[in-house]
């Protein structure tokens, strides 16, 4: 299971890095890929799997998807992961003992939020990559300019470890 998109555009990894997210769990696992979205949300998604590779694209089935709170987390309990956005979707998988792996949004603490981190449930966060950003500037002011701190988590950053969790859990 995806959470390609976060709460809100500043809580969503950009669509461009998780398309090659995306094509790195394809490369690695062949696995199928079932996305959380609501219908609202579907354009966006489609423009997400329009930036994946073929392979990937195949591999995306829309079709699927939990149509009300109840179905996402029956879906979610068949997964063999959870993928994506750090949210409450994150969470739900957690509880459900599906494991997970985060992307944090960059001005988000990831102290409060990264519970159960372990070989199961992993994360990443801007702070693991570029440490010195967060010693000269304040959450506030990252979260200002969100956006620009987000493209700075290049998803080359954590591809290895991204792959060493997929083997690990899959």
């Amino acid at each position: 299971m995806l959470g390609v998109l976060g709460s809100s555009e500043e809580k969503s990894y950009p669509l461009l890095y998780l398309a090659k997210v995306l094509d790195t769990i394809v490369e690695t696992t062949e696995a199928e890929l079932l996305v959380n979205y609501i219908p609202k949300q579907l354009e966006t998604v489609e423009k997400l799997v329009k930036l994946c590779e073929p392979k990937t694209q195949q591999r995306i089935h829309l079709s699927i998807y939990g149509k009300s709170l109840r179905e996402f987390m029956a879906l979610t309990f068949l997964c063999k992961a959870f993928i994506g956005n750090e949210g409450g979707a994150v969470n739900m998988a957690k509880a459900l003992e599906v494991p997970t792996f985060s992307i944090f949004a960059p001005f988000t603490k990831r102290a409060a939020w990264a519970l159960y981190e372990d070989h199961k449930n992993v994360s990443v966060h801007l702070e693991d990559y570029e440490p010195e950003t967060y010693v000269k500037l304040s959450l506030k002011e990252i979260r200002k300019e969100a956006t620009t701190y987000y493209k700075a988590l290049k998803p080359e950053y954590f591809k290895e470890k991204l792959i060493n969790y997929l083997k690990e859990v899959l």
